[in-house]
């Protein structure tokens, strides 16, 4: 008897989207109000309410150094405030590390978060109004007693949304900016955040862009993920500065055009999280850094373009 509910146990967590590979350690979703977490090492899954609840998590911050079974996320309480706390995955409780006044009360203008733990410092895009365009500034916010607020123009462009930013953990020093031109081009921009300076700009002249695409950096190399022109792959490209173009490294099959498409890393591996109108669940490709290759699938996660998903 006792056999027969382990395995019916065992069976109900590959349903939820337990792979077997121990590649990584785990994977998850956070919603407005839930975090759901599959802890890949010690095969357990964790569904919890965040308490108190947030106003609105604006990403996954990786997990943390400081603290047991604990992600880093950053997030807002208020309307006119940005916080950097730990949300612990086992019990769903929130603790506020760190908050910063927000450049705007319309937070939906901040997007591109991210966190570099071991200098408690925050990145992010402000799109701001201008005369006839959008102005594009990367905040740097550092906390602590040594604590600053810098804030750097990258770009303007004539359209509200559009355009993504993301900071390369691996290397701690760049962050980039990619926007789709009005001849439907990527144009792409390379911060040094130590120096606080664009070092680089080039638009990709061999690819055309896709409105639903999605943007990662490793070893400073920027990459870009986007649905191919059939519908039917996702498609990993490795941006070229010297030359300009992009070029295909990776292709997972998937089962719809995606409508929202998001990517995660962890440090050896990264996830396409990919959506197809009316899906119930992503598909999610898992692929090596080292040389592109699909290792493994993830399924069973829930499907919304509210939720932010993660690899860790």
């Amino acid at each position: 008897m006792m056999k027969s509910i382990i395995l019916v146990q065992l069976l109900c967590l590959c349903a939820l989207g337990f792979v077997s590979s121990q590649n990584y350690l785990g994977y998850g979703v956070l919603t407005p109000y839930n975090v759901y977490t599959f802890d890949n090492v010690n095969n357990i899954q964790y569904s919890k309410i965040l308490s108190p609840t947030p106003q609105n998590v604006m990403a996954f911050a990786g997990v943390s150094t400081n603290a047991s079974y604990s992600f880093n996320a950053i997030y807002s309480n208020n309307q006119n405030s940005i916080t950097w706390g730990l949300i612990n995955f086992a019990t769903g409780a929130i603790t506020d590390l760190h908050t910063t006044p927000s450049p705007t009360s319309n937070q939906n203008n901040l997007s591109g978060f991210a966190l570099l733990e071991r200098n408690d410092t925050i990145y992010y895009l402000y799109t701001s109004k201008s005369t006839n365009n959008y102005e594009i500034s990367l905040i740097q916010t550092k906390f602590g007693t040594s604590g600053f607020v810098v804030s750097l123009p990258v770009l303007t462009t004539p359209y509200s949304s559009g355009t993504l930013g993301t900071f390369d953990q691996s290397s701690g020093t760049d962050y980039f900016v990619v926007t789709i031109t009005s001849r439907n081009q990527y144009e792409c921009y390379w911060v040094d955040v130590v120096t606080n300076q664009v070092i680089k700009t080039i638009t990709v002249s061999n690819t055309q862009a896709n409105q639903v695409f999605d943007i990662f950096a490793y070893n400073r190399n920027l990459y870009i993920v986007q649905g191919d022109s059939t519908g039917r792959y996702v498609e990993t490209y490795l941006v070229d500065w010297g030359a300009q173009t992009m070029s295909l490294v990776a292709r997972a099959q998937v089962s719809s055009q995606p409508i929202s498409i998001q990517v995660s890393l962890s440090t050896n591996y990264f996830a396409i999280f990919s959506i197809g109108r009316g899906e119930s669940t992503p598909t999610v490709p898992l692929i090596a850094l080292s040389n592109y290759v699909i290792t493994d699938f993830i399924v069973g996660l829930p499907s919304s373009n509210q939720n932010t998903y993660f690899l860790f």
